[in-house]
């Protein structure tokens, strides 16, 4: 298939997405074909507003429960791990409204641990349309994540202009700088060498840290918010990026819509004691919005799977973690990829083991046959909770 026949045929399946998907399909499938399971599927009553000057009477807790429901059917649900732990389509209608927080929580008040998600593995999903099956889940160098699989995940977003780089408005692909994981409301963890782009400095020149979204060229969805600080790690070095992490603090402001509902959820980090939890040849998956091998980056958030390389493969094991893509073409992060998270999923419960760093010897993503490089989050512990607060 040529080039420009591969992309018309992504941008007509783009298109064509929410008709196809009619099904619950592989991930985002149910563990069984239970009752309990397929009614998870079922669509939620729609939202409805109380009268002008009246409490919300009907939805059951007010603030964050799922509108239209009782108080018993509200606890019925929280109480049923087939319907709590089914993955509907979040962003950017949020459907599942019982799992989206109130806007209110996403910087100060606790949020629910993502747990209990899928891997995201296996074959890729069957897409059926008129008798024939269609598999366009493969783009670029990973696979699309099925919307909602990853709450946890943030965009550190440029600002709609950069004058000092170039006088016309940016584009969303213009716009991404780099990734991130929220592990606590108010907080995002990343990479440090995210804290400089373009020359300057994230909070100087009016990045923002944006939640809640899958496909980025949707400017209607996810939820932004004003970068308070950035906290690099002191030892970071920018030549050999050793230790390269960092705390990125954020909260709302007259831009931040208060009015939307977003799935985001935090991811708990790796146990302090990096040797607790043997890594060693176990598969893991990066998250980004990163550049593919079209050479630009991808509108939906993908994963890539990757094998965790022996410590005595991986320099400086103590503190980084080497992963070898698994897929046909090697899954690789690349440019955009930056300071996403990677993730272990342990029972089913994903972890936040590493930190997109770097590829070995600054190779050209995608084409080096070495494993790439995510700084080693569980020898942090200790450093994070000094500016965080102590985490799950």
């Amino acid at each position: 298939m040529t080039a420009r026949a591969w992309a018309i045929s992504i941008v007509a399946l783009w298109a064509a997405w929410p008709a196809l998907a009619q099904e619950p399909q592989g991930p985002e499938q149910a563990p069984d074909g239970s009752a309990a399971a397929q009614e998870a599927q079922a669509p939620l009553p729609a939202p409805t507003a109380p009268a002008a000057g009246q409490e919300p009477a009907g939805p059951y807790p007010p603030s964050d429960g799922p509108i239209g429901y009782t108080a018993e059917e509200y606890a019925a649900i929280e109480n049923d791990p087939e319907r709590a732990y089914t993955l509907l389509p979040g962003p950017p209608a949020c459907r599942d409204q019982w799992r989206c927080p109130n806007p209110l929580k996403l910087d100060s008040a606790e949020l629910a641990e993502a747990d209990f998600i899928d891997p995201p593995d296996g074959p890729p999903p069957v897409i059926k349309k008129k008798g024939r099956n269609y598999r366009p889940v493969r783009v670029g160098r990973g696979y699309r994540a099925p919307d909602g699989s990853a709450p946890y995940m943030a965009q550190l977003q440029r600002p709609p202009r950069l004058p000092q780089i170039t006088q016309r408005a940016l584009g969303w692909d213009d716009r991404l700088a780099c990734g991130g994981a929220v592990i606590k409301p108010g907080w995002v963890l990343t990479a440090a060498h995210c804290l400089v782009d373009q020359g300057s400095d994230i909070v100087a020149g009016g990045y923002r840290i944006r939640l809640g979204q899958s496909d980025i060229r949707n400017v209607q969805s996810g939820i932004g918010y004003r970068i308070v600080r950035t906290i690099s790690h002191p030892e970071y070095n920018s030549k050999t990026y050793m230790n390269d992490i960092a705390l990125i603090q954020y909260a709302p402001d007259d831009k931040t819509e208060r009015d939307r509902r977003v799935w985001v959820q935090t991811v708990k980090i790796g146990p302090e004691n990096p040797k607790t939890v043997a890594l060693n040849g176990k598969p893991a998956y990066f998250y980004g919005w990163g550049l593919t091998e079209g050479q630009s980056p991808s509108a939906p958030l993908l994963y890539g799977k990757v094998k965790i390389q022996p410590d005595s493969a991986c320099a400086q094991s103590r503190i980084a973690l080497c992963g070898l893509g698994l897929d046909a073409a090697g899954s690789t992060q690349c440019h955009g990829d930056s300071g996403g998270p990677l993730i272990w999923f342990d029972q089913r419960r994903p972890t936040l083991v590493g930190v997109v760093s770097h590829n070995v010897e600054r190779a050209e993503c995608g084409k080096q046959k070495q494993a790439g490089v995510f700084t080693r989050v569980a020898s942090y512990r200790e450093w994070i909770e000094r500016y965080t607060g102590p985490l799950p």
